[in-house]
């Protein structure tokens, strides 16, 4: 168990995370890694910092390029990436310790594609939630997607996984929007073929206020989550038709927290997110997939937006 891993870290604008996030890498029980730092055109002190790390580990290769995105920092990873396996660390977030073993301890024993493990989210303050996911190994390409639309155990995200580097060397990740997890998902797992799922929670993930997923709701955020959702929704119907009604209800999911996002002046924009919301709804107001709670919620929504804005507000302050 010494195979070569390459952990891609893409870095914008977070010098007051970065270090913590490289120290975490380079403290790593697993040795044998490879840590590709992709300065996206930062403006502040990252680009000073990566190169520190460089001078100080010959592990450590640093990249250097225009901004041009997540999306494209991660694609320029993957052209300078040599490992049998894979990872991905956001640049404000960080690992524990033995973060890389016990994921290549997993994959190597189980022989699956890609592993996921379980995560911390965590801000300034204190620890905000913790996953709590079900150790399961998975063959064959419906029962991923089960995991992933029915039982919500594996997840989109491109981080917090360890891949076969094989998988990289037939896609890339999308440029240009954003919501790149999701696309990037319905890329991918038509090259995947098993998944492992770990509790473990080895990776931490920090929210940051600052992030563009915590950022004032414009046209474009709403335009690239629609159009990410609506991508992963073309490739159920056009491959996996028994899971399009759960991308569906995922659609509603997220339309009604846009929704929630939109301030009082965003009057045609909040319309635009409903007729998104309402046209896949009554697609699915008769399905098995919504659970009662998910049913509430949603019919709420359909009658009186306002009320289910409230509703749901109070209770994530509570």
């Amino acid at each position: 168990m010494n195979s070569l891993v390459s952990v891609i870290v893409p870095i914008y604008n977070v010098e007051k995370y970065l270090e913590r996030c490289i120290s975490s890498i380079l403290e790593q029980s697993y040795n044998n890694i490879e840590v590709i730092l992709v300065d996206d055109g930062s403006n502040d002190d990252c680009p000073t910092i990566c190169d520190k790390f460089k001078r100080k580990d010959a592990r450590v290769k640093v990249v250097h390029k225009p901004n041009g995105g997540l999306s494209s920092a991660r694609n320029a990873g993957l052209e300078q990436m040599k490992g049998e396996y894979i990872t991905f660390i956001d640049s404000d977030d960080w690992v524990e310790v033995n973060f890389v073993e016990r994921m290549v301890e997993a994959i190597s024993k189980s022989k699956v594609d890609v592993v996921q493990c379980g995560y911390c989210k965590k801000n300034d303050d204190n620890v905000v939630y913790v996953s709590t996911l079900t150790n399961e190994i998975v063959y064959g390409k419906d029962k991923i997607l089960k995991s992933f639309f029915v039982t919500q155990n594996y997840q989109t995200m491109a981080c917090m996984k360890l891949y076969k580097s094989e998988i990289f060397r037939k896609i890339k990740f999308h440029e240009g929007k954003n919501n790149e997890d999701t696309i990037y998902f319905a890329d991918y797992i038509d090259k995947v073929n098993s998944i492992q799922v770990i509790n473990d929670v080895l990776y931490n993930y920090y929210v940051n206020t600052n992030s563009i997923m915590h950022s004032e709701l414009t046209k474009r955020k709403v335009e690239d989550a629609y159009f990410s959702g609506e991508y992963m929704l073309k490739k159920c119907e056009e491959k996996y038709p028994e899971f399009a009604i759960y991308m569906r209800r995922n659609i509603c999911d997220f339309s009604i927290g846009l929704y929630m996002q939109a301030d009082k002046s965003q009057k045609q924009l909040k319309k635009e997110i409903y007729t998104k919301f309402k046209n896949n709804y009554i697609l699915l107001v008769k399905s098995s997939c919504l659970d009662i709670k998910k049913r509430l919620k949603f019919w709420l929504f359909y009658k009186n937006q306002f009320l289910t804005s409230k509703f749901w507000g109070i209770k994530k302050s509570l």
